[in-house]
């Protein structure tokens, strides 16, 4: 079925009517103004077109310079920070079904000149990013802390690290973790605003304000009497797992940084809050 769409004259009286100017509909049908897009094109102020239109009140004028303004910044064409896709990642060739992906570059602050880029899967049942062992171990990224991650699939002890992620011209700090897929958590795609059916997925410049930084500080792990801090856990690139033709939905972890071990406390972060985990 063809999509529906109201006719521009109704457009035009729809418009009016939201900026308080629907008495003044005639006289735009009759000076021809039944598009908005011819509408966003008047000059004003311009004494003129308020003669045209019968405009006369001074607070009527200034009424449709303001809805004029903004009806233009509303119709210029909105330039796309990137396009994404639906389809199979590079790390998830064989997977049974299409999942969101883009593509991004990420690097160290301390090579900013070393870039990878990267066929990201979209993962918003995650709130970090996770890159391939190879991948991570060769980037030289700054170290943030050993943690816990929570998955569906259980958890593991591993390492927090700081990157900087390209996507299109935006750049941005992101916590990350090696992993055996590569994917762009929660806090990136809530960065930017989406467009997405079911052939593409285009990445508009964002309008949501964070409230936390893009990188957490860990707080340092919590001393038992007479028992030294354990140190970073190693980092050993993981086994890789070949994906089978049954492998139909995302990973879908959860960082969480905290579960006590026998010799040192590390940290535990539910959606963005860190708390020390009680001894067990």
């Amino acid at each position: 079925a063809k999509h529906y769409r109201p006719k521009r004259v109704k457009e035009v009286y729809e418009w009016l009517l939201v900026n308080n100017l629907e008495h003044y509909y005639i006289n735009f049908e009759q000076n021809e103004l039944t598009d908005l897009q011819k509408i966003a094109q008047l000059q004003l102020p311009d004494e003129s077109t308020y003669f045209d239109l019968e405009i006369t009140m001074p607070g009527h004028k200034k009424r449709l310079e303001r809805a004029v303004v903004n009806l233009k910044q509303k119709l210029i064409p909105e330039k796309p920070i990137t396009f994404g896709r639906w389809g199979r990642p590079s790390c998830l060739p064989q997977a049974k079904f299409d999942f969101l992906c883009v593509k991004a570059s990420i690097f160290s602050h301390k090579k900013p000149a070393d870039k990878v880029c990267i066929d990201f899967m979209v993962d918003s049942g995650s709130d970090v990013s996770t890159v391939q062992e190879e991948i991570l171990m060769s980037l030289d990224l700054e170290l943030l802390g050993p943690i816990y991650s929570c998955g569906i699939h259980g958890g593991n002890h591993t390492n927090l690290y700081k990157a900087c992620l390209k996507i299109g011209d935006e750049e941005m700090d992101i916590e990350i973790m090696g992993s055996n897929y590569d994917s762009l958590g929660s806090r990136v795609v809530r960065h930017f605003r989406h467009v997405i059916d079911g052939q593409h997925h285009v990445w508009l410049k964002g309008n949501y304000k964070d409230p936390l930084p893009a990188v957490i500080p860990l707080p340092a792990p919590k001393m038992l009497p007479g028992i030294m801090a354990t140190p970073a856990v190693p980092s050993v690139p993981s086994a890789k797992i070949k994906p089978t033709a049954s492998f139909a939905a995302g990973p879908g972890k959860n960082i969480s940084t905290s579960k006590e071990t026998s010799e040192t406390n590390l940290i535990k972060r539910t959606s963005g809050k860190r708390k020390i985990a009680p001894s067990t």
